[in-house]
């Protein structure tokens, strides 16, 4: 062989070499990118569930705070109720006892 072939394969080689040496940086490098990607998304994904979430619970209280009032409500018609008719009674009560008793 001659020594142009000789240099010409050595600097063949030699640029393979930094070629071979790019491509693993270039990778790495990707791999860092998409774990940096992967791990930001993990976050506001995180983020956006424990937000939705937040609200999702705020609305359930909400809903449920509404819910108690009218079941009072509704509760303290039924009591009234209750209070009125018993409050007959006891006084239809009072008088047919006055009227055994006046009789």
């Amino acid at each position: 062989m001659s020594k142009q072939t000789i240099e010409a394969i050595r600097a063949a080689e030699a640029k393979a070499d930094t070629i071979r040496a790019d491509a693993v940086k270039k990778a790495a490098n990707m791999q860092e990118q998409a774990e940096a990607d992967g791990k930001r998304l993990c976050d506001d994904t995180e983020r956006e569930t424990a937000r939705k979430f937040k609200e999702l619970m705020s609305e359930v209280q909400t809903k449920a705070e509404e819910l108690r009032q009218k079941s009072d409500e509704e509760t303290m018609k039924e009591a009234d109720l209750l209070r009125t008719s018993a409050n007959q009674k006891k006084r239809a009560a009072v008088k047919y006892i006055v009227r055994g008793i006046t009789d």
